[in-house]
């Protein structure tokens, strides 16, 4: 019988069935999905927020200060935001959003 990995032989049963514990095992942490959207939402929250406070201090803020600023590293960011001008256009968007 074909084992993926991390798989043992005790993971199979008599009929061929594999026995998963944990029903979202690809997953980061094994969340389920909806937690995982609330997580990634929470992480777009704090980038967008931290944007705004680099940019309104320089402008010229880089990527890099912006993540150290959420608390995120530059791959959770560019996760969310592709390049640095989707970045800025997000946090002009919600400056925009919440001005009186």
């Amino acid at each position: 019988m074909r084992q993926h990995p991390g798989e043992s032989d005790e993971d199979h049963q008599p009929d061929g069935h594999v026995d998963e514990e944990d029903p979202w095992p690809a997953r980061a942490g094994g969340e389920p999905p909806a937690q995982q959207h609330q997580a990634a939402e929470r992480s777009i929250v704090r980038i967008v927020s931290a944007a705004r406070e680099c940019l309104s201090g320089d402008p010229n803020a880089s990527v890099d200060d912006i993540a150290k600023a959420a608390g995120v590293g530059r791959m959770t960011l560019y996760g969310h935001f592709g390049t640095r001008a989707e970045l800025v256009e997000a946090a002009l968007v919600d400056a925009l959003r919440v001005a009186p």
